[in-house]
């Protein structure tokens, strides 16, 4: 049976349990004098109920304001299909009320909006379909606690619905509503108790319940496992002490125990606005007749309780309570701290207004972890141009997605194409004015005169844009201007430059290597490189006459990329001295047609010597791979034997906070680190009398178990460029990052200089701010599609700028509660499968044992999958089978000496059977397939199509032989070559 007919069932018996309740009803055959509140343009026509043409706020309130449980039907009718045409119905249920939208474009969503909370809960939708000019019937009711919608009788539950309220209908521009029936009761507000979970009914994950943790000194959020937790053997003994039992309860069938010196803390809960008297209540018991308990109220400081009392817990449940008079701010949180030895055990938490307790009751929220929930209807997105913005009144002119093209490779001479398109009902005549900005270089302005009929679209070209052949992004900036020079529209974005032939270094220094690698890759048609060669000379970048090494190599027939190899170490070799490589390709005759450069850093040799593969994009650590997987510790330093228990873990990465600590607890947690056989990233912000960044990398030169350093976080301002330099500078042999959220991300994304540093990295961490009740029992999807979004921006920049990705994840951090297995399995493999191969858990080691387990399981598969992400052969390329593939699949695919691993992620909340063609990958037969992790084998079609059923949000990883294999390297096969001072043939590489 689907869920609509259920759901249709127990509305259907919830309607005959329904007995005396009023009615009312309106055909609007006269006028609105009978209903409440009326607010916006209403007018009644042809006995239907219509308004006027503004955008503001509409609503047509029913005369009760304390409506509970009742059934409301109506029509709605949208004059045309626009998603911006929006009719709703707000229910109110006590201090806050149900908003149900329902777009013209069939769209229903809805959530539940309370003053304070910065976005609406409970946030859910399902798809309709409204047509133009016709009637569909709209039902919502609010009966048994529930409050469900309906569409031409497709239902959806919404939430709960306990208590009363205001009701009101919401309509906005060209639409219209008739026949209104409501039936109702009586209903007051429902909101006694202000604690979610308050008897831990509700455990996410199984052995933490949501929205508890340990108490910390700042109530804002969790973070996880105290250090003390981390030694190896305190683990088990940690989560005796602090555990759900489900054995003993005084409400429901679990209760938290809890062991002095550990305690209990709930998140800060939402209050009444405005100053209140409020009394919190927990019911209590202990293993002894006697034990000291602390029972506190906070804002945002535990250590400046509100509200504090020690009580005394004896054997048999006792209920506690503490007074926390006039208090004026919107939050409380509760903790409860044994001062003396033995368990003792929590149940039935309670937070309501008032002086006296009432009978404990759970929270109206609670509902939301136990109400069934709807298939899930959101559709992945397609995310936007981050670099798009416009300005001016636009009058319907717009400007199209404009494309650059190489127009004249050996001149470095560039075409740019775009439409411009008018939607007004006017003839436009104006002036567009094109302006190229490349940094370094003086703007390129071109400007056409336009003349558009009304609905007409336009193609402009500018051609011959001078680009330097080393620079691989533009500021394009389009500026209409009517005839008396007033600017109608502005756009601006930035694009890619296609340079015809590029050439990187294959890493980002080098100290004593005899040779260096360099990748070349060109876009020129093939028909014009029959008989060209690269001509590849290495001199000094500021005296260019002198040269230190130069080569020429034939193109590889069909090719887009080679590999070319020059010598390093000439006479006169000086470390630490610019030094560029340039590239010239040369056809048959001798003639140029294409011109490339890059520079070569060299530097002395070192102890910790940490390189960027720009061809992989992997961090390399004294010549190996690395892939640094861990967890960021940002409050006290560990110590040697919390990170000995760390390292047991699995992890061989840390990260901490610096600037909180003398240089000499530094150097010796860094000392421990080695001792530990960790590698570590230190952060290092700007304090006011701490060691600035600069002097502190300075003298953490030498230090061999630091592998990263992070002077600045979340800014986004323009100093951070001369930081992160000076920075560099000091300690040239470890990358030094700079750390975004998404703001500052997109800030220095609209700078021409691009992102600071030799890394990208960014936070976005889904699930921290959770709102109450539902979604915190599923996954957040605004949430883990804008996790996604940043990581798909990241990866577009690392390709063009040749960048290692590395990302925040969230863990141990949460507002509701931590992670699930399968979300942290998603949120390491969107990453990945996005090329991201740097990780950092923030903040600190998950409580819950699934949680670290999790996490300890995913370092182990990323770390085990290393070879193949670190290969620097070409990708192969993998297509989609079907259009579901296409739209619900992430996917990675890499090549390792004959073998292909092909990273699927589902992206979408439904399942997904997916279909892979490999047959440009090199499997064109029936092939076995490992799925690695899984224990399970699948076969390949004859025809190399590889078909298998991906959960939601889940993973599978390939592993298949494919009949291509790694073509040898021109003119260097069986040499011999010192990379990182070890003596490997080029085919190691």
């Amino acid at each position: 049976m689907s869920t609509w007919i259920i759901l249709g069932l127990i509305a259907s018996a919830a309607c005959g349990a329904v007995a005396e309740m009023k009615t009312f009803s309106d055909s609007f055959d006269g006028d609105l004098s009978r209903w409440g509140e009326v607010r916006g343009q209403w007018r009644i026509e042809d006995g239907v109920l219509v308004h006027g043409q503004d955008w503001d706020s509409q609503r047509l309130a029913f005369p009760e304001t304390e409506i509970g449980d009742f059934r409301l039907d109506y029509r709605l009718r949208f004059d045309r299909i626009d998603p911006a045409l929006r009719a709703g119905v707000s229910v109110g249920r006590g201090e806050g009320s149900w908003m149900i939208i329902l777009q013209a474009s069939g769209n229903v969503s809805w959530s539940f909006n309370v003053a304070g909370e910065r976005s609406g809960m409970f946030r859910d939708g399902m798809t309709a379909r409204f047509r133009a000019g016709e009637w569909s019937d709209v039902s919502v009711r609010a009966e048994r606690g529930r409050l469900t919608v309906a569409v031409d009788g497709q239902t959806a539950l919404v939430g709960p619905a306990a208590g009363g309220g205001a009701l009101a209908l919401q309509l906005r521009r060209e639409m219209a509503a008739d026949d209104v029936k409501l039936a109702y009761a009586a209903g007051a507000p429902a909101f006694a108790n202000r604690q979610l979970n308050g008897s831990f009914e509700h455990a996410t994950n199984p052995d933490v319940p949501d929205y508890w943790a340990l108490p910390t000194t700042w109530t804002r959020m969790n973070k996880g496992l105290p250090l003390e937790a981390l030694p190896e053997g305190r683990m088990e003994a940690f989560r005796e002490n602090w555990m759900l039992d489900p054995g003993t309860a005084f409400d429901g069938k679990a209760s938290l125990r809890v062991r002095h010196p550990l305690g209990a803390a709930g998140m800060p809960m939402l209050l009444k606005p405005g100053t209140n008297d409020y009394v919190v209540s927990v019911y209590l018991k202990s293993d002894r007749d006697s034990t000291r308990v602390r029972l506190a109220a906070d804002f945002e400081n535990r250590d400046a309780s509100v509200a504090e009392r020690i009580v005394e817990v004896g054997r048999e449940w006792r209920r506690e309570t503490l007074l926390v008079p006039a208090y004026d701010r919107n939050r409380l949180a509760v903790s409860v701290m044994p001062q003396e030895e033995g368990f003792v055990w929590i149940d039935a938490v309670q937070i309501e207004a008032g002086r006296v307790a009432t009978a404990w009751a759970p929270s109206w929220y609670d509902a939301g972890f136990t109400l069934p929930h709807n298939a899930a209807h959101v559709e992945p997105p397609a995310y936007p141009d981050k670099t798009h913005a416009v300005s001016g009144p636009g009058s319907g002119i717009a400007v199209e997605t404009p494309t650059l093209s190489v127009q004249d490779a050996a001149a470095s001479a560039f075409a740019l194409d775009f439409g411009v398109a008018n939607a007004s009902t006017n003839l436009v005549e104006a002036l567009v004015t094109t302006t190229v900005e490349v940094e370094g270089q003086e703007p390129f302005v071109a400007t056409r005169a336009l003349r558009l009929e009304s609905g007409a679209t336009a193609t402009v070209s500018v051609p011959r844009i001078p680009i330097p052949n080393d620079r691989f992004r533009c500021r394009v900036i389009h500026t209409i201007t009517a005839a008396d020079g007033s600017v109608i529209r502005r756009e601006r974005r930035f694009l890619d430059v296609p340079q015809p032939l590029r050439v990187y270094p294959e890493f980002s220094h080098y100290t004593e290597e005899k040779t260096a690698r360099f990748m070349v890759r060109h876009g020129l048609p093939e028909s014009s490189l029959e008989g060209a060669v690269l001509e590849c000379e290495l001199r000094l970048a500021i005296q260019r006459s002198e040269t230190y090494g130069k080569r020429t190599f034939p193109v590889e027939s069909g090719a887009r990329r080679q590999w070319v190899e020059l010598p390093l170490l000439g006479n006169g070799w000086m470390h630490e001295t610019p030094y560029e490589v340039v590239v010239r390709l040369l056809d048959a005759k001798g003639r140029e047609l294409a011109r490339a450069r890059c520079d070569l850093k060299t530097l002395p040799p070192a102890a910790m010597d940490v390189r960027v593969n720009h061809v992989n994009r992997g961090l390399y650590v004294n010549g190996e791979p690395y892939i640094p997987y861990g967890a960021y510790f940002t409050g006290a330093l560990p110590d040697l034997d919390q990170l000995r228990g760390y390292r047991a873990l699995g992890f061989d990465f840390v990260a901490v906070v610096g600037h909180r600590s003398r240089f000499e607890a530094l150097e010796a947690f860094l000392a421990n680190c080695e001792q530990a056989g960790l590698r570590a990233c230190i952060t290092q912000l700007s304090r006011k009398y701490g060691i600035s960044a600069p002097d502190l990398a300075n003298r953490l030169r030498d230090q061999p178990a630091l592998v990263l350093f992070n002077p600045v976080d979340e800014t986004g301002q323009p100093n951070v460029y001369e930081l992160v330099d000076a920075v560099q500078h000091r300690l040239p042999h470890i990358p030094c990052f700079v750390n975004e959220n998404s703001a500052g991300y997109q800030a220095f994304n609209r700078q021409m200089r691009g992102f600071p540093g030799p890394i990208l990295s960014c936070d976005r961490y889904p699930l921290i701010g959770q709102p109450y009740g539902w979604p915190q029992t599923s996954t957040d999807v605004n949430g883990i599609y804008s996790f996604e979004e940043r990581i798909e921006w990241m990866d577009a920049d690392g390709e063009r700028d040749r960048k290692p990705l590395h990302f925040y994840l969230q863990a141990a951090e949460h507002f509701s509660r931590e992670p699930t297995v399968e979300e942290l399995t998603w949120m390491t493999y969107i990453p990945l499968v996005n090329h991201c191969l740097a990780f950092t858990y923030f903040d600190g080691i998950p409580h819950s044992r699934a949680a670290l387990d999790a996490m300890a399981q995913l370092n182990r598969e990323v770390q085990s999958l290393k070879p193949a992400l670190f290969s620097t052969e070409e990708e192969p390329s993998v297509a989609a089978g079907s259009p579901a593939t296409a739209k619900g699949i992430r996917w990675l695919a890499k090549s390792q000496d004959g073998e292909l691993t092909l990273i699927g992620v589902n992206r979408s909340l439904q399942p997904v059977d997916a279909v892979f063609d490999l047959t440009a990958a090199g499997v064109d037969g029936a092939t076995r397939v490992n799925v690695l992790f899984e224990e399970r084998t699948l076969l390949t079609g004859t025809e190399g199509r590889l078909a298998d059923r991906f959960e939601p949000l889940a993973r599978h990883v390939y592993r298949i032989h494919s009949r291509k294999t790694k073509p040898a390297l021109p003119g260097f096969a069986g040499e011999k070559a010192m990379i990182f001072g070890k003596q490997m043939t080029m085919l190691d590489r």
